[in-house]
């Protein structure tokens, strides 16, 4: 594989976003050059631009890491997300055009027809095809700002809970996902078509209520998680 170091960075940075690299798994040189297949070269400056993204830390003597964020973080992370995507979507309700509805339409499918089966690689293509689906909607917001101010906050460890994904990543989906029962995804993907109606339904209220609905459940078993972790290792 012959890749420049921008590839390089957008292969690492998607492995990161969708949890195939989770928050503290050390970034080792030597088996990023043999996975990729690429040189050390293009491997270091993508590294470097990863810690300017605030995904990857060094540390002396240990090299690079996937940042960790605290619960906490990641909380308030998906507080100022909900804020910033409500509002996105009721903008969205105004200017999205058809090839856009198409798209969503598109991925609310596929989503869908992963939930008949279980795979870690199921759950990473879920969480990518989520990914999309709210970038989506950012797009058709057509607000520089708000995709200003999304690249900031989306980009920590979120990806929405219902697929999987959100400058600094916060891929939140891809770590509440597994936890979410077959009712529960089922219920997600509901809010997606909801999403969808009220997009073609040009109505903004709506759209604004279903997007804030969505990633308040998300928010909420992303707590319930971070408490039963806090929970078993208080017990221990």
């Amino acid at each position: 594989m012959r890749a420049n170091s921008g590839q390089v960075y957008e292969t690492l940075r998607r492995k990161i976003l969708n949890g195939q690299f989770r928050s503290g798994d050390r970034l080792r040189e030597a088996a990023l050059v043999a996975q990729l297949g690429v040189s050390r070269t293009p491997i270091r400056e993508a590294l470097r631009r990863l810690q300017s993204d605030g995904l990857v830390d060094f540390e002396p003597n240990k090299g690079a890491r996937v940042t960790s964020w605290s619960p906490r973080d990641l909380l308030d992370a998906f507080s100022i997300r909900v804020q910033i995507e409500a509002l996105a979507a009721r903008l969205a309700a105004e200017r999205i055009n058809e090839l856009q509805i198409a798209a969503l339409e598109r991925l609310a499918a596929g989503m869908e027809a992963l939930l008949e089966t279980e795979s870690e690689a199921h759950e990473i293509q879920h969480g990518e095809l989520n990914n999309e689906f709210h970038h989506t909607i950012i797009e058709a917001a057509a607000s520089s700002g708000i995709e200003a101010i999304m690249s900031t906050v989306v980009a920590v460890p979120i990806v929405d809970g219902g697929g999987g994904a959100q400058s600094v990543d916060l891929p939140l989906g891809q770590r509440t996902i597994q936890h979410y029962s077959q009712t529960e995804l089922r219920r997600r993907a509901s809010h997606h078509r909801e999403i969808i109606a009220a997009l073609k339904a040009g109505d903004g209220e709506w759209a604004e209520s279903i997007v804030r609905t969505h990633i308040l459940s998300s928010r909420a078993a992303f707590r319930a998680h971070s408490q039963g972790l806090q929970d078993s290792t208080s017990a221990d």
